[in-house]
C-alpha cells in the first residue's frame, strides 16, 4: 500500500497490472470469447495495448495451431497481493487450458 501512495505522491502515477500473453490454439478455438472473458476477469478500466488475433503459425501431426495473444494494462486503485495476482493468472490459464500457453505474465508495474 505504501508503494502505491509513494508513486502517486512523488511520481504522479499509479500502479498498474500488466498482463502479457501468447498462446498457440487449435483450429476452431474461440479466441474472441476467451479474450472477452479475460477482460471480465480484469474488470473495469482495462487498457488494451495490443491484440493478436489467431494466425496460422504451426502445422503438426496433431493439426494446425494458430498464434494469438494480447497485452493489457489495468490501473490499480490499491495494491494487489501475490496471491491475488496468481488467482488472476490461474483464471486466464483455465480459459486456455487445453491449448499451448507460450507465455503468460501478470506483474505490477
Amino acid at each position: 500500500m505504501w508503494l502505491l501512495i509513494f508513486n502517486i505522491i512523488f511520481n504522479g502515477e499509479t500502479m498498474k497490472l500488466a498482463v502479457d500473453a501468447v498462446f498457440y490454439v487449435r483450429e476452431g478455438f474461440n479466441f474472441e470469447k476467451a479474450f472477452k472473458e479475460v477482460l471480465k476477469i480484469l474488470g473495469e478500466d482495462v487498457k488494451i495495448l495490443s491484440v493478436e488475433y489467431p494466425e496460422l503459425a504451426l502445422i503438426s501431426e496433431n493439426g494446425y495451431y494458430y498464434r494469438c495473444g494480447f497485452m493489457l494494462d489495468k490501473e490499480l486503485r490499491e495494491e494487489l497481493s501475490g496471491e491475488e495476482i496468481n488467482k488472476i493468472k490461474e483464471k486466464i490459464k483455465k480459459l486456455f487450458e487445453d491449448e499451448i500457453i507460450y507465455t503468460l505474465t501478470c506483474e505490477i508495474l
